[in-house]
């Protein structure tokens, strides 16, 4: 599917967490039957292709 995505010029994110999006108010919109179960989800969108820089920031690591 992230294939398929690409040859049309999306782009994509695999999400590992996605098996929780079942526990979501919403999980009911997405239709899927009882027997299947959520194991991973893909964000599709097109990607940015010129972001901005992000100011450095120093002293935000904190080692324990």
């Amino acid at each position: 599917m992230m294939l398929a995505a690409r040859s049309i010029g999306l782009e994509t994110c695999p999400v590992g967490f996605a098996k929780f999006v079942m526990k979501t108010p919403d999980y009911h919109l997405l239709n899927i039957p009882d027997t299947d179960m959520v194991q991973l989800a893909i964000i599709l969108g097109y990607g940015d292709e010129h972001p901005k820089e992000h100011e450095m920031v120093d002293g935000n690591v904190f080692y324990v």
